[in-house]
Formats: C-alpha cells, sequence, structure tokens
C-alpha cells in the first residue's frame, strides 16, 4: 500500500512541479452528522476532491493536515472526523460505514467540486475504511 501512495505523491509532484498555486478558502461543513472541514481553492472551475481522515488518533488534525497541504494544488479537501469529535463516537468502535456515504453525498452537493473525481487519503486505521470499496 505504502508503495502505490509513494508512486502516487512521487507522479503528482512531478506533474505540478510548474503548477499554479491556488489560495483556498476553509469552510465547517454543515451536513447530517458530518464532523468535516472543506478545503475549496479559489477558482472558476470544478476541482476534484480528496476525503481525507487519520487513524487511531482520532480527530480532524490529519485531515486538516491534509487540507492545507493539497488545496494549494488545485484540489478540494473533505477533511473528515469520523470519531473522537463531538456529534460523532468517541472511540474507534462501531464506526457506521453510511457515514463515509455522507461524505460523499455532501461532496455531491458542492458546485465547485466534480464529485466523478473523489480520492481518499488515510492513514493508520483509517486505511481500514479505505479499502472498503466504498470510494
Amino acid at each position: 500500500m505504502r508503495k502505490y501512495l509513494l508512486i502516487f505523491i512521487s507522479i503528482f509532484l512531478v506533474s505540478n512541479a510548474n503548477a499554479e498555486t491556488f489560495e483556498y478558502e476553509v469552510s465547517k461543513v454543515n451536513y447530517k452528522n458530518l464532523v468535516a472541514n472543506l478545503y475549496l481553492p479559489k477558482t472558476n472551475h470544478k476541482v476534484p476532491v480528496v476525503i481525507a481522515f487519520g487513524g487511531s488518533e482520532g480527530g480532524l488534525h490529519t485531515g486538516n493536515a491534509n487540507g492545507e497541504m493539497i488545496a494549494p494544488h488545485g484540489i478540494a479537501v473533505l477533511a473528515l472526523a469520523y470519531f473522537k469529535e463531538d456529534g460523532i463516537p468517541q472511540t474507534l468502535d462501531q464506526i457506521p460505514m453510511e457515514y463515509f456515504v455522507d461524505a460523499i453525498d455532501y461532496i455531491e452537493t458542492q458546485p465547485l467540486v466534480d464529485a466523478t473525481r473523489i480520492g481518499v487519503v488515510a492513514g493508520s486505521r483509517g486505511s481500514e475504511a479505505q479499502k472498503l470499496q466504498l470510494f
């Protein structure tokens, strides 16, 4: 898995070495019970999106870190917490997979996001959700 991630990152960085840097806005998501932030590059064109979440540390930190790193390259990021935040489970136990489907549903409501181009970046225990073929 790490090998594929490193290949992806290498290709991404090489292909974007001379790419434009985008300013972006961060907004708190207010959709169903999602706890997330949307990092949206300032552009007039639809942009691809990455759903970013961490692992056993929980919370928004990993997703937000990915948003700050990826959004300047013209890719929207949905920084998603799936436990250890107010309003969602506090422990990594019995996380409903429908929560991740709700994240995709939210993306489909965003007019500047190309919902046909959704990627996922997750680490540690979060990669287990990524493997479920929901994305």
